[in-house]
């Protein structure tokens, strides 16, 4: 687990809400994040299962939500699957001027990295481009 969220964090490096991310305390049980008062309004999450293994990758970006993580773990677990499957949830804030469109790019990008077993429509994303590519003046 801890490789792949190194993966990641490298990879969101230029769009991170606190450039210098550092691996420990991003992965929380789903009972801490459903207990949280307030959780980033954008972010990448990515599910976890008991045995360590990605589960799902999404993203959420609700800019007036105090809880946006926390309301948008709360929909998934309306599935059965989910909620039986799910163990902890690493949660990437994102800038939060991001547009959803980039957010979503960044979720992709993710997806790609950590080959989640659950969920495929993430957005495709070219192999040949960076990351930081997506952010470029007149990308998108």
């Amino acid at each position: 687990m801890r490789l792949q969220i190194t993966k990641a964090v490298n990879a969101l490096q230029p769009v991170l809400q606190t450039p210098d991310t550092d691996t420990d305390g991003l992965t929380v049980t789903l009972r801490e994040v459903l207990r949280a008062r307030a959780t980033p309004s954008t972010a990448v999450y990515f599910a976890w299962d008991l045995f360590g293994r990605c589960r799902y990758v999404g993203s959420v970006r609700r800019p007036k939500a105090r809880a946006a993580v926390r309301d948008r773990l709360r929909e998934h677990l309306g599935h059965d699957d989910r909620r039986a499957g799910w163990h902890a949830l690493t949660v990437l804030p994102l800038r939060p001027d991001l547009d959803l469109e980039r957010v979503r790019l960044c979720e992709g990008w993710v997806a790609r990295l950590l080959v989640p077993l659950d969920g495929c429509t993430h957005p495709m994303l070219s192999a040949e481009m960076a990351l930081a590519a997506f952010f470029e003046p007149g990308s998108v």
